[in-house]
């Protein structure tokens, strides 16, 4: 595998890290979870005012009209705002949450903290997005550019809530696709520069092709309908509107006809993109190696994998040149291990022949000492900033007899 030389991690090391971000989200405290999560409903409502701000007054008052998609990709570059403040001043966003099924998926997690999540953020958020709408009506900001401004949020609210259940389901299905994109991206960046760059076209993609972000709506829907119950006749007179010209935005409007179908969409965006990489770099494959061609020559035959690879929890203890190292199994065959060892003093390299015992948990069975050649060696760091390595190892002679028939009855990975 090329070496990165770009300093910023790649993409088997986003997939680690996004995994193991997702293991402290879920087993934080929820008074910390709920607190980070009305940051996040405020910093996207941030994102959405100055979004509907700059949106505002297209053509009024002898100023050039731009175009329907130019002006969208102006809303669209300044609503990243919201983002930005999530992924770099620190809060917790529903959206970008979905991505803890991959902790779930690799069971380091719980389905029940998973969900105790997304509840708990999916409220923090409603909360933050909400009270924030309210704030801003109530300082007048609605009343800008004699009440255009809000005829603007209105507007936004009111294509919104016209939308139909699965055509609200779709466009929500590809926003989180790009949002969970970007905050990929964001993890992979090393500087604040790093991840603001990569934040900036994902999310102003989504906004200026109209798709829908539940957390954002959260926001843009309340405050519209703030506006259409609670604005004053002098600004509905001086916007040149009424509030029976948005049928549509109505609290059923909002909650079953938006937020609902929304939702779904994010999720189901999420997964998609959780689900993928993890089934590519976080599942035991091919990928979780550091130099693939070495292995690939080790485990395949005409294009075929040669041997079974099979789950494998437990314990296993490498011995080379005297000294005793003890680690942790990921997966087995009878023809060879993967094994993570944390970096110490004379550990092995590639091409050195040690011996091992393994303890497989799953049958709470040993298989005694085996001997083997290292073929491929991948360096990592846990969250700690440990470093450890991943050791794939071929077995001189291949397991036989009671060994063979003993991790047989292991499940296939």
């Amino acid at each position: 595998m090329a070496e990165n030389n770009l300093g910023t991690l790649m993409p088997r090391e986003v997939a680690l890290q996004a995994e193991n971000a997702g293991v402290i989200k879920a087993n934080l405290d929820w008074p910390s979870t709920l607190m980070l999560a009305v940051l996040a409903g405020a910093f996207i409502a941030f994102g959405a005012v100055f979004s509907t701000t700059v949106m505002t007054g297209n053509g009024l008052d002898g100023a050039i009209k731009l175009p329907f998609g130019l002006m969208r990709l102006i809303g669209g570059a300044v609503f990243c705002l919201g983002l930005i403040l999530v992924t770099i001043a620190g809060a917790e966003m529903f959206t970008g949450n979905v991505l803890l099924v991959m902790a779930a998926a690799s069971r380091k997690i719980t389905a029940a903290r998973l969900f105790r999540n997304w509840g708990i953020v999916f409220a923090g958020n409603f909360l933050g997005a909400t009270v924030t709408a309210l704030l801003v009506f109530i300082s007048g900001q609605h009343r800008f550019m004699n009440g255009q401004v809000g005829l603007t949020a209105l507007q936004i609210a009111e294509r919104k809530t016209s939308l139909g259940f699965g055509e609200a389901v779709m466009l929500a299905f590809f926003c989180n696709i790009l949002v969970c994109l970007a905050i990929w991206l964001s993890l992979s960046g090393r500087t604040v520069i790093d991840k603001v760059a990569v934040i900036l076209f994902p999310i102003s993609a989504f906004v200026t092709s109209g798709f829908e972000h539940s957390v954002a709506n959260m926001y843009f829907i309340s405050s519209a309908l703030i506006i259409k119950y609670g604005a004053s006749s002098e600004f509905w007179q001086t916007a040149g509107s009424d509030p029976g010209q948005f049928a549509h935005l109505t609290f059923g409007g909002f909650l079953l006809g938006n937020l609902l179908p929304v939702t779904l969409g994010n999720i189901l965006g999420g997964l998609t993109v959780g689900l993928m990489y993890w089934s590519i770099y976080c599942h035991p494959n091919i990928m979780t190696t550091g130099r693939s061609g070495e292995l690939l020559k080790q485990l395949t035959q005409d294009g075929r994998r040669r041997h079974r690879r099979l789950a494998a929890e437990g314990m296993a203890e490498l011995r080379y040149a005297d000294r005793h190292f003890s680690g942790h199994l990921r997966n087995l065959t009878t023809h060879g291990v993967m094994a993570e060892f944390y970096e110490a003093t004379g550990l092995p390299g590639v091409g050195d022949t040690i011996r091992m015992v393994m303890h497989l948990d799953a049958l709470g069975a040993d298989i005694g000492e085996r001997e083997g050649v290292i073929v491929n060696s991948n360096r990592q760091k846990n969250l700690m900033g440990r470093v450890y390595l991943i050791f794939n190892i071929k077995f001189t002679p291949p397991l036989s007899g009671q060994e063979d028939e003993l991790i047989r009855r292991l499940p296939v990975s």
